[in-house]
């Protein structure tokens, strides 16, 4: 069974204490409705324009992942381009101030206002923007806010709205089967994931939270599927990644896992988040473990040890696959689907695909 994953955005994981000047992990958001976003050698690859997560500091620069597809989704600004979270509200209130018909304005503040958990304002701003300009993707926007206020039937309605507007409009269908799920309704979930995936074949989101689906169920053919497609449309983002390696490495059914690629994947998951993630790095044990790779799997797994957040809340869990590896055996999660009853409670966080945040899109 699967652990308390990463978020979209990355790092729930407890890091290090972060040192003043740290940005890694930082929420930022771009003072600049088209921030250009550029790649290591300073070439505009895309455009920054609402909000991401800082991956790696780079002196001047920061590498910031965001959730605005099609994407690219990661990419470089300077650090005088951004605005952190404490801030922010009250820089697009100035820029809101200057122009009352600012949307990007509404819409950032929107978000500010949602990770400071003041859902009711957000909504307001997102209502205000609608007012000045009803696209499709504001109503999109407010549907995510009313999702994170718990209003799912509001925000079903906002993607409804949407999709009235752009039918075949794929993050739209992806955030509502994000809703579906949440509303129990895994059936709906997995029409309107497949919709997203056969209105933009190339778009990794739908497929990961599919995937999840497929998981839980028991469908771990289908999952790796699924998986393997998301990581290919989306080969930086260490959130699929990791979902891939974790079922390679503890499926329950032999003939889906693979070991030595569950290493390959994990580890590029890992360097990707600079090693910080104990989460991946739990992964990245099992993946060691499943090769045969006892002594490297104990490595790992020990490392995770020194991290007190981390093990105050799945301690047990950890040590659970430590002691396992120093056996030599492997870490494999119980069986699930039809047929099959439900595993006694287990020292570690979660099961596999069922309390996963899904992932969501602008």
């Amino acid at each position: 069974m699967r652990r308390l994953p990463l978020a979209l955005v990355l790092l729930l994981t407890p890091l290090p204490v972060r040192a003043a000047d740290d940005w890694v992990g930082l929420t930022v958001f771009s003072t600049k409705e088209r921030l250009p976003l550029r790649d290591a050698d300073g070439k505009n690859i895309g455009e920054f324009s609402y909000s991401g997560t800082v991956v790696r500091e780079l002196g001047e620069w920061i590498e910031v992942r965001h959730v605005v597809h099609p994407g690219p989704y990661v990419g470089r600004v300077k650090k005088t381009e951004v605005v952190k979270v404490p801030d922010a509200e009250d820089f697009f209130s100035q820029k809101i101030k200057a122009d009352s018909k600012d949307t990007w304005a509404f819409r950032n503040r929107a978000s500010a206002r949602v990770m400071n958990k003041d859902y009711d304002g957000a909504i307001d701003d997102l209502s205000t923007a609608i007012e000045i300009d009803p696209h499709f993707s504001l109503y999109v926007e407010r549907g995510r806010a009313k999702r994170a206020k718990g209003d799912l039937d509001g925000a079903i309605r906002d993607y409804g709205e949407a999709l009235k507007q752009e039918p075949a409009y794929s993050v739209a269908l992806n955030n509502r089967g994000v809703v579906w799920e949440a509303k129990g309704k895994d059936d709906e979930a997995l029409k309107d994931y497949t919709a997203a995936i056969k209105a933009d074949p190339k778009y990794s989101t739908p497929y990961r939270n599919r995937g999840l689906i497929y998981q839980r169920r028991g469908d771990f053919a289908l999952a790796a599927k699924d998986f393997t497609d998301a990581v290919e449309y989306d080969p930086e983002n260490p959130t699929t990644l990791d979902d891939l390696a974790w079922l390679l490495a503890t499926c329950p059914v032999a003939s889906v896992r693979d070991g030595k690629k569950a290493v390959t994947v994990s580890k590029k998951a890992c360097e990707l988040t600079e090693f910080r993630s104990m989460l991946l790095l739990e992964t990245l044990a099992a993946a060691y473990a499943e090769t045969g790779d006892f002594a490297k799997a104990v490595e790992t797994q020990k490392k995770i040890l020194d991290n007190k957040e981390y093990m105050d809340k799945y301690g047990a869990g950890v040590r659970l696959k430590l002691k396992l590896y120093e056996q030599d055996k492997p870490y494999h999660t119980p069986p699930v689907g039809k047929g099959v009853s439900s595993p006694p409670p287990e020292p570690k966080p979660t099961g596999p695909g069922s309390s996963k945040p899904r992932s969501e899109q602008k």
